[in-house]
């Protein structure tokens, strides 16, 4: 795989597995994380960390139980709902996909799409991690609410 413009002297190969991983990995969704079997997160792409808050680094986050991260700390509530998501996916062996609500410390109300998918050993059928794409909904749905807004307040 080669990236960049042809005509130009950034047009290189993308020979290094590794390279090629990064690239895609951090072009995925807003959120993406992979983590061990017990919870913990073994990579995390830049997005997520830029969204922890200002000053909050890789190793702040890799190695940390998921539900540790600063975007859980103030919602005690998650540790229990991440366990129970990691169980599903292991179970079900297909994505479990969740429609997320947060309300911060400051007030703010968030939403986010988030599927959680079990890997599992292709040789003996344990689960050997979990895969976590989440996209911010947020806006998104402030727009759809506006729109049922204004169309109610039209219908007299």
């Amino acid at each position: 795989m080669k990236i960049g413009n042809e005509n130009s002297d950034t047009y290189q190969p993308l020979d290094d597995l590794g390279l090629l991983f990064n690239v895609v990995f951090n072009q995925q969704f807003q959120f993406t994380a992979i983590l061990s079997p017990q919870g913990k997160v073994l990579h995390i792409n830049e997005f997520a960390i830029t969204s922890q808050g200002q000053g909050v680094t890789r190793e702040d986050i890799v190695g940390k139980f998921f539900w540790k991260l600063p975007t859980w700390c103030n919602l005690p509530e998650w540790e229990s709902n991440w366990k129970k998501r990691l169980v599903k996916a292991s179970k079900q062996h297909t994505a479990v996909i969740t429609n997320d609500t947060y309300q911060f410390n400051d007030g703010s109300v968030h939403f986010a799409d988030t599927s959680t998918t079990a890997i599992f050993n292709p040789y003996n059928g344990d689960v050997a991690g979990y895969v976590v794409l989440t996209i911010n909904t947020t806006n998104q749905r402030f727009i759809e609410n506006k729109i049922l807004e204004n169309e109610a307040r039209l219908k007299f």
